[in-house]
Formats: C-alpha cells, structure tokens, sequence
C-alpha cells in the first residue's frame, strides 16, 4: 500500500456549471472540490485578463504561422501504426523542450520574415533587369541628356509601331530617331532634336505613344547597371537558398513544436475563460486535491465548461488528504471493505 502524490486544484467556473461540475469530477472517484469560502475568492472583477489573452492569441497564431512551413521541411516519416510517447506539459518544460521548440518558433517566424524581404528585393532587381534590357545596346550613358544645342531622349512606342512612319511624322523638324532595339513589348528608340524643335519633337512623338524610358540617371552603361542588378540577385537567391536550408535544420524538432502548440493551444482556451468569467459575477472558485497522474483527464473533463483552472503543488501548510493505492493482492479485496464503509 502507497500514498498517492497530490495537487491542488482550483477551478473558476460559471455559478451555473459549478454542480455539474463537481459531480463530473467526483465521478472520478478521488478528487475533493468544494466551492471557496472566502468571499473574496468568489470576487473576479480584480482580474484584468486582457494582456494575458492578446499575449495567448499571439503566441498560437504564431506557431500555426510556423507550422506548416516547418511540416513542408521535415524529413519526418510517419509509419502507419506510429504511437506517439504521452509527455506531460511539466515533463515537456523540465527537460528544457519548451524552451528549445520556442526558439525553434522565434527563429522560423525571423526567416520567414527575412525570405519576405528577400523575395520582394529578388522581384525589384528583376523588374529593374527588365527595364534595363531593351536598352542594352544604347551607346551613351542614360544620364547624357544632349549637348549645347541638343536633347537627347530614350523611351518606347508602342509594338507594331514601324520607324518609317516615326520619322514621317518628324520630318520638317531638326530631330532624328535612331532605333534601340525592337522588342515584343515595343519599339526603343533614341531622339535627338535640336532646343528649337525638342518640345514639338516630344510632343509628335507623344502623339504616336512615346514613353520616356525608366533609365536612372546614372553615368554607368545599361550593360553595367543590368549586369550589377543581376549579380544582386544572384547574391539574394543565395541567401534566400541558405535560409531555406536553414529551415530543413530545424524543422528536425517538429514534433517538439506540435507539443508546444498543443500546450499553448490551451493557454489560450484558458485566458478566453477567465476573459468570460471576469465579465460577469455569477462565477464560483472551486477548491480542492486531485492526484497528479489524473491531471490530463481532469483538464478533458473540464474543457467540456467555460472555466479556467490550475494545478499547483501542496504548499506548506496545507493539509493535504491522504489517498491511499493498494497493491495488486489487496485490490481482490476493496469490495469487501466497501460493504462496510
């Protein structure tokens, strides 16, 4: 015969589960639970849960942010039949879990944020690589803007357009447009015209759907600008590649992760019951000793009510009820003595 280990367990529920309660939990045939005596237990207007479940809420939302990234990363195998170990959300702090599948979670959410970032930089260098490759074979700088006497324009008709007809609709005026290239998207030219004919030149040239070009002003070539934009991207796939190898090494601890979840997962439900109960005053604080190796199937049953609850070690002090567990041998026996107790 051995004494069993023993919690305390306090619960706070609605005033109208409190019986229903009670009796479902004593149907498990060795927890104690009355309902508080003092007065000032039964008052929650005290509490103010309201930074507790916004920290609960944040927490959870980002472990199932990291969640799916991680299970997409793991080389976990799932057998058909696979049992997973029962840890306890104690054993699962004490060994330090807890806190290693944290940083597991803080560092998935910084690369994630950090391969955002990357994407949108790699997407940036390859519109500018775009914009740079019509105008490959310009053969002067894109911040030369012309001489003394002259304007010098770089930009795009639209496709189809023919350059016999650009130079038509320019002739009488002292402006020349010389072709770039000639792409799907259109056709990229360059005009030089006089100060005295530049603005009509822009303006006929306008007419036809002249865009100026998107060049930077940059004493650089277009084939120096398009070649440093596309070593720039090279560079951010890189790191973009490392981190998501990165990702492969932790999502090694997985399961830790999904242990973690399920413990925060039911912070969470917590904080939302005490953020109900602490709204209203029909409420009662239930008092009382459970064994500790019932913890789990006493929180199953309570997670069937709007309550909040807590399991502490006896503190000193306390008088603390005394259960005794028979041996097999004096089991065969138990019924007996119940026909006289």
């Amino acid at each position: 015969m051995s004494v069993t280990a023993m919690k305390k367990l306090t619960v706070i529920a609605r005033l109208s589960d409190a019986d229903a309660i009670v009796r479902r939990l004593m149907r498990l045939r060795a927890v104690s639970l009355s309902p508080a005596e003092d007065d000032a237990a039964l008052s929650l207007s005290h509490l103010s849960c309201e930074a507790d479940l916004l920290a609960a809420t944040a927490t959870v939302a980002q472990i199932e942010a990291v969640l799916p990234v991680l299970a997409r990363h793991s080389k976990r195998k799932k057998p058909l039949f696979a049992q997973q170990t029962p840890t306890s959300p104690e054993e699962f702090r004490d060994d330090g879990r807890y806190e290693t599948a944290k940083k597991v979670v803080e560092e998935t959410q910084k690369i994630l944020d950090r391969q955002q970032e990357l994407r949108l930089a790699i997407e940036e260098a390859q519109s500018r690589m775009r914009s740079y490759e019509p105008y490959l074979d310009l053969s002067f700088t894109p911040d030369f803007t012309g001489t003394e006497t002259t304007v010098c324009l770089t930009g795009s008709l639209p496709a189809g357009t023919k350059l016999p007809r650009v130079k038509a609709a320019l002739d009488g005026l002292a402006a020349l447009c010389e072709p770039i290239s000639e792409e799907s998207s259109g056709l990229y030219v360059a005009l030089i015209a006089h100060h005295s004919d530049a603005e009509e030149a822009q303006r006929v040239l306008s007419g036809l759907g002249f865009l100026r070009s998107p060049l930077p002003e940059s004493p650089k070539t277009v084939k120096t600008l398009f070649d440093e934009a596309m070593r720039r991207r090279g560079t951010l796939e890189d790191t973009l590649e490392r981190l998501d190898a990165r990702l492969t090494v932790l999502a090694e601890r997985l399961g830790d992760v999904e242990i973690l979840y399920d413990i925060e997962r039911t912070t969470l439900l917590a904080e939302e019951n005490k953020s109900i109960l602490s709204t209203t005053e029909q409420c009662v604080v239930l008092l009382g000793w459970c064994p500790t190796k019932m913890q789990e199937r006493i929180a199953t049953e309570l997670g069937d009510y709007c309550a909040a609850y807590s399991f502490e070690e006896p503190a000193e002090g306390d008088d603390v009820p005394v259960l005794l567990k028979n041996n097999g041998y004096a089991k065969n026996f138990e019924w007996v003595l119940g026909m006289y107790a």
